[in-house]
């Protein structure tokens, strides 16, 4: 009673069923090595974004997180010591210290010494008595006509002590030649010769040095000069470079003609002492005087030999600017930067990016490293709920590594660029997150596409650091509108009005955050109207992106899904040609599985146009199929295993026409799953009655089945029912109603008994809805028709 018992039939069918699940290990084994893949593409991307998110927008560390305008609830306070450059002290200093040069004044001697030269010879040859050896240039420097040199010269050697004694006696009017005060000049040299004669020329030449000693150091400044440059009018000193490189530093009224002249008839200046000094003798320095300087009309010989150098003075005001050292303003840590309820203003965005320097340059390893691995830890919280949805919700996206890598890279470049398009004046994050959640929502489902763009909000809200409350709702409501607002993309005006929506909603949050943080209207407008600008945009980049974002992902829009599906398509076109029975076939099947697929709340277009191109690999062997046979059956001669091989290479060959025509590969799924790994039966059990006649091979089940693999899809799944029940329900010889239920119900439970849908996605209950339209579908199609008299014609009797 108590011995071992035989296990139950149950027992042994539960335990089948588990080793049938685990596969043989080679199976296993890639089920490993696909899962530890999956695994490892996921971790990258948290340890890039999570990278990213601790760089801060350029920085290793917290970002610098204020912006021009907003109003912060508490105090913004130094969080560490640091000293900042005190800019407008630095300017104040250095343009003090720039007026403070003065103007550099050149001078040239040159005039001064042909001034010299010029009276030197002069005074010679008066000395000597006679003007005959004067050169022209000369005579035109003093102003004298050569009658007038010539009358003077004769007149002198005639009678020199009387004319001489004349002219310094009584010089003046009376004289009717030459130049009364050049000749009184002559006549003062004669008349004195007795009491101060000049030894000889070099004598003289000493003289005149000395008298014009104090001119060839400090220089002569015009009149003009002076009140034609404004830096000299402004200037207490003025520096006076020299030839040789030496520079003197000057009043400009030291240095002034008129100052130097003075008046010559009253209060003379200091030129006239420098002449009475030299000469020693009043008379002689008396008219030296006034024939440099020039009385009674006659135009002044002194020149002018200070030129204003703007270019040097320039240079050394800003060699004196630059030399100035900056100035250093020191702030304490907790030390209040802008006080709580106060708006940030321009003058503050320098400051306080001092401080965040001086904050980050304070970090240490360990805070760096910590502040690294809390972003990682929440970034790993995220992937793990989108890893927790796909694998419930998307079960093929989970098992294709190539999708689940570029969903990967997708996000992670959408953080990238969130983070490097946040940057004044532009602040572009909407772009790409909008751009993300409508290509994941193009490419699978709604809940995907919110998930994700929930996650990557909130994680690009830390990385900025910027508030939750302003930031990451804004985020949140925009990305949300366009999730929600895109459906099936017929046209390309769609995406854009997508896009317009989902400005609106961000524009509409920006305003009411804005309102409930106190932010000032003009930076809620700006935000507002960028937010919306950025949102009407990605919905039209999204447009132009459009067919490479259905090549990358493998999808296919409602768009190119009525292009597909027109009937001028030429695959459509080629199998109307070469398999009419097929076509029809086809067409009825897509009316069948669309209003199947629309019961059950499927792509309806997606599985209209997948039915319509799910048999063109029949068109190559159109005869070997009964709907495009007329009678014989090219099957007859050949042997079940080969026209097993026919029927089920017609799914191979649709792949390879489909591929050489560009279809898109959600179409070319419909050509390869359509069929699953269901059992060719008709050949099957052909080759079961050979074997039993000794006429087979006793091939294994397997052979006759078509490779797969089974319906990934829901439209897929319905497309497979629609098919079979199709062809079946033309071999009923009474369609009536009853016998329709029954043929649909019997091929759904056997498809679904032999684990047809186990990976469609497809629950019992939608099955059910799919059997209860393809009932409908069909009735409708075999309806009962009238059958209406024949008309017999009555023969005339005629005579």
């Amino acid at each position: 009673m108590f011995g071992n018992k035989k296990r139950s039939r149950l027992e042994v069918w539960k335990q089948q069923t588990r080793l049938e699940r685990l596969g043989s290990p080679d199976e296993r084994l890639a089920r490993l090595q696909g899962l530890l893949i999956r695994l490892g593409i996921a971790f990258v991307t948290v340890l890039i974004v999570s990278l990213i998110a601790n760089a801060g927008g350029g920085h290793w560390g917290p970002p610098f997180a204020f912006r021009e305008g907003e109003v912060y609830p508490r105090d913004i306070r130094v969080k560490v010591d640091f000293t900042v450059v005190d800019q407008p002290s630095t300017q104040l200093r250095r343009e003090q210290a720039a007026a403070a040069v003065n103007p550099i004044l050149n001078l040239d001697p040159a005039p001064l010494d042909e001034l010299q030269l010029r009276l030197t010879q002069l005074l010679l040859a008066a000395q000597a008595g006679s003007f005959d050896q004067l050169d022209p240039e000369m005579v035109r420097y003093w102003s004298l006509t050569v009658d007038e040199l010539r009358a003077l010269s004769n007149k002198l050697r005639g009678e020199p002590e009387r004319s001489l004694s004349f002219l310094a006696l009584a010089p003046g009017p009376q004289v009717d030649f030459g130049d009364p005060l050049l000749v009184g000049v002559l006549g003062v040299l004669a008349f004195e010769r007795a009491r101060y004669p000049i030894k000889d020329e070099s004598d003289l030449r000493q003289r005149i040095d000395s008298a014009f000693a104090a001119l060839r150091m400090g220089g002569v400044l015009d009149d003009q000069e002076r009140e034609s440059q404004e830096a000299i009018k402004r200037a207490a000193q003025i520096t006076i470079l020299r030839p040789d490189g030496s520079k003197l530093l000057a009043l400009p009224n030291e240095v002034l003609k008129s100052k130097l002249i003075g008046d010559p008839r009253g209060d003379r200046g200091p030129l006239y002492l420098q002449f009475a000094k030299a000469f020693q003798n009043e008379a002689i320095a008396d008219r030296l005087y006034q024939l440099v300087v020039g009385t009674d009309g006659r135009p002044s010989r002194l020149p002018n030999t200070l030129k204003y150098d703007a270019a040097a003075t320039d240079h050394a005001r800003q060699e004196a600017f630059w030399d100035v050292p900056e100035q250093k303003k020191a702030y304490k840590r907790g030390a209040p930067l802008i006080e709580q309820g106060n708006a940030i203003q321009e003058k503050d965005i320098p400051l306080l990016r001092e401080e965040h320097k001086a904050y980050l340059a304070s970090m240490t390893f360990d805070q760096h490293l910590r502040r690294w691995f809390a972003i990682f830890l929440i970034v790993a919280t995220l992937a793990c709920f989108i890893g927790f949805h796909i694998a419930q919700s998307l079960p093929h996206l989970a098992s294709d590594v190539r999708r689940l890598a570029l969903v990967c890279g997708l996000i992670i470049v959408c953080f990238g660029l969130s983070i490097l398009l946040n940057q004044a004046p532009w602040y572009g994050v909407i772009i790409p997150l909008t751009m993300t959640a409508l290509i994941l929502r193009m490419a699978y489902n709604q809940a995907f596409a919110w998930i994700v763009s929930f996650s990557i909000a909130l994680v690009v809200t830390l990385a900025l650091g910027t508030d939750l409350a302003r930031h990451f709702l804004v985020l949140v409501s925009g990305s949300t509108v366009a999730v929600l607002m895109l459906r099936n993309v017929r046209t390309r005006s769609q995406l854009a009005f997508v896009g317009l929506a989902a400005g609106l909603g961000y524009a509409i949050m920006t305003v009411a955050v804005g309102m409930l943080t106190e932010l000032p209207w003009s930076l809620i407008g700006a935000d507002a109207f960028r937010r919306f600008v950025w949102g009407l945009v990605s919905g039209l980049f999204l447009t132009g992106l459009l067919p490479l974002i259905e090549r990358a992902f493998g999808i296919v829009t409602d768009m190119s899904l009525l292009e597909l599906g027109d009937v001028s398509h030429p695959l459509l076109q080629e199998l109307i040609r070469r398999a009419p029975g097929t076509y029809t076939h086809s067409m009825t099947v897509a009316l069948l599985a669309e209003t199947a697929a629309k019961a059950i709340g499927a792509n309806p277009l997606l599985t209209r146009v997948g039915a319509s191109f799910h048999d063109i690999g029949k068109m190559l062997k159109p005869h070997y199929f009964v709907e495009n046979q007329s009678g014989e059956n090219r099957h007859e001669g050949l042997a079940p295993a080969m026209s097993t091989l026919i029927i089920i290479g017609h799914v191979k060959d649709g792949i390879e026409l489909a591929r050489q025509h560009h279809l898109p590969q959600p179409i070319i799924d419909f050509i390869e799953q359509h069929h699953g790994t269901t059992l060719v039966e008709y050949f099957y059990q052909e080759a079961l009655r050979h074997h039993e006649n000794g006429t087979g091979n006793g091939e294994l089940e397997s052979s006759f089945r078509y490779p797969g693999p089974r319906p990934q899809t829901k439209e897929i799944g319905v497309v497979m029912l629609a098919d079979a029940v199709e062809g079946a329900s033309r071999a009923l010889g009474e369609p009536a109603p009853n016998s329709i239920k029954k043929l649909v119900h019997d091929i759904l439970l056997k498809r679904l008994l032999d684990g047809q849908f186990d990976e469609s996605g497809l629950t019992l209950s939608e099955l059910r809805i799919i059997e209860e339209s393809l009932c409908i579908s069909l009735i409708a199609l075999y309806h009962a028709r009238v059958k209406y008299p024949e008309h017999k014609a009555e023969a005339k009797n005629v005579g």
